[in-house]
């Protein structure tokens, strides 16, 4: 039996280089307006497409704004990979390492001088959120959540269930504050930007505050 040619195998070169045009251009229009007030109109014409291969692609505004959501999560995983959630701290050093871990990613993806397009929509996500945002939680949030509990239940074994998520979205939104609220917070600590010192501060705070918070005697008596 003869093999197929290659081109029935696998889509034009062509297409493909569209394609990838045009999740580019979603990229930065959603970014920068949401999903709501970012157009195909706009898309097509930052990736200097015609409306047609856009729905030839992905044949709705909400399909196209998934795809490029997912692609957004996956590259802050790439960027700042996560330790896994289901390998738990065997001691409080290594309980204590993966929450420094997990901090030192969340501000590299949100505090960079210049946030990304990828990390702005993702936040923008979260604070904005589609009907996208169920199946983002499943696939690519609830995964980094369950690594901070995994984290906070090292160095707190005993919590419940509720108190660990808790105190995992307390670490979480210690962080996220800088991110949304930051021209405020920069002007409360007498600073201009987020560059490296000051992240590398905003990180020994957060760990170092979330530490006392969970085992107040071990974060006095554990030294650093």
């Amino acid at each position: 039996m003869t093999a197929a040619p290659s081109s029935a195998r696998r889509r034009p070169s062509g297409a493909t280089a569209t394609r990838a045009r045009l999740l580019a251009a979603a990229l930065h229009v959603f970014a920068e307006r949401g999903f709501r007030r970012g157009t195909m109109r706009a898309i097509c014409r930052r990736a200097g497409v015609n409306g047609a291969s856009a729905n030839y692609h992905f044949r709705s505004k909400g399909r196209l704004y998934r795809a490029v959501l997912r692609d957004a999560f996956a590259r802050l995983q790439r960027e700042a990979p996560f330790p896994d959630a289901t390998t738990a701290p065997r001691t409080q050093a290594e309980a204590r390492a993966r929450l420094r871990s997990v901090v030192e990613g969340i501000a590299s993806s949100l505090l960079a001088p210049r946030a990304a397009p990828h990390a702005l929509l993702a936040l923008r996500e979260m604070t904005e959120p589609t009907a996208a945002l169920d199946d983002i939680v499943d696939d690519a949030i609830r995964p980094r959540f369950e690594a901070i509990c995994a984290a906070v239940r090292g160095l707190r074994p005993g919590a419940s269930d509720l108190e660990v998520r808790f105190a995992a979205l307390s670490v979480v939104g210690q962080v996220v504050y800088h991110r949304t609220a930051g021209p405020v917070a920069l002007r409360l600590l007498g600073e201009k930007a987020y560059g490296p010192p000051l992240v590398r501060a905003v990180v020994d705070h957060v760990v170092a505050f979330s530490e006392r918070a969970l085992l107040p005697g071990a974060a006095r008596e554990g030294g650093r």
